[in-house]
């Protein structure tokens, strides 16, 4: 999900001022990258999106949780990794919860990164008419296929609103990152016509999945604008060849690179960034020097937590962004006696 403006502004308003020249300028750049990635992608960018970004599991889980306990119609989960600890427990509490109300729930797991979920909670959520499906389960029959994998994390709940981001449902998730055992992560809150491109991301694991793509639990409605966000939602895959995804990085890496005299500013927080030829730099040019009160570059504040053994190297922890520094530490605040709620449904 690219969001492509986060500030309402018009452009010849009639200042002649140096802020109010850059504020055109900055506009006029968001029109013409706009347009690059709707013209060389292929899909439209939407207006009128209210975003609210949720930064680690303290604010991330009780949002999610609490999108789910009212939703009223439909569910749609899916998650590369669905690992153990309270707050998978109280994930399949809160999903199994509105199933047993008459909520169409659906739950989409990868079949390599979600296998260590508890049996009993998978039994516990069949059994209260949670829909399961797995993604691509390992087996001996395909094995060009065992590293493609859905790593795509969306919640969708009703037809308004949508999770996406980068966070698991495991204990490593809990917390604020206060220390390298409560792992960071962001996730974005999103309504507006964008959710429907994450829930069309969703559909389309869903279908190689399962037959169903509808029943009478869909409305289709129309969406409304609650905010002022331009979002373009480009969906990774997984297979080979060249993504769409690999596509929005190269262009807006580009885009920046060719406004450096104006400088335009790109920030880029991801856990999974093998950029290869696409950021070196062409033989003999030296590195611009860094001016006087520059980012510093980016960097993990702390060393990333080591994984238990067997955990694939791909799930290693994201690490803080540069322009985020790590506190001191202390306790976790979801311990054994978490307040997720309870026992497993």
């Amino acid at each position: 999900m690219a969001p492509l403006t986060t500030a309402p502004g018009k452009e010849g308003d009639g200042r002649d001022t140096q802020t109010g020249e850059r504020h055109v300028t900055s506009q006029t750049e968001r029109q013409r990258l706009r347009r690059r990635l709707e013209r060389l992608i292929g899909i439209a960018a939407t207006e009128g999106n209210e975003l609210v970004p949720l930064r680690n599991g303290d604010e991330i889980f009780p949002a999610m949780l609490d999108a789910i306990r009212t939703a009223r119609h439909t569910i749609g989960m899916m998650t590369f990794v669905y690992w153990r600890g309270d707050i998978a427990h109280a994930f399949a509490q809160a999903l199994s919860g509105r199933a047993r109300a008459g909520v169409r729930v659906r739950l989409l797991l990868d079949g390599f990164g979600a296998k260590e979920i508890e049996p009993q909670l998978l039994d516990a959520m069949a059994g209260a008419g949670v829909r399961v499906a797995w993604f691509r389960k390992p087996t001996r029959l395909s094995p060009m296929r065992q590293n493609h994998r859905c790593h795509r994390k969306v919640l969708v709940t009703g037809e308004h609103t949508a999770f996406t981001g980068g966070v698991g449902i495991a204990r490593e998730w809990c917390g604020n990152a206060r220390d390298p055992h409560e792992w960071r992560d962001t996730h974005v809150q999103v309504r507006g016509p964008a959710v429907d491109g994450i829930a069309a991301a969703f559909a389309q694991s869903w279908a190689e999945c399962h037959d169903e793509l509808y029943d009478e639990h869909d409305r289709f409605t129309s969406q409304e604008q609650p905010g002022s966000a331009t979002v373009q939602v480009v969906r990774g895959s997984a297979g080979f060849g060249w993504q769409d995804m690999q596509t929005l990085l190269r262009v807006v890496i580009t885009s920046a690179r060719q406004r450096q005299r104006q400088r335009l500013r790109l920030r880029l927080s991801t856990a999974y960034f093998r950029p290869r030829h696409l950021l070196h730099r062409p033989a003999g040019r030296r590195r611009p020097p860094r001016r006087e009160g520059g980012d510093p570059p980016a960097r993990p504040p702390h060393r990333p937590a080591r994984l238990p053994p067997g955990r694939p190297a791909a799930l290693r922890p994201s690490s803080t962004p540069a322009s985020t520094s790590a506190t001191t530490s202390r306790p976790c605040s979801t311990p054994r006696s978490s307040p997720w709620t309870g026992s497993a449904p």
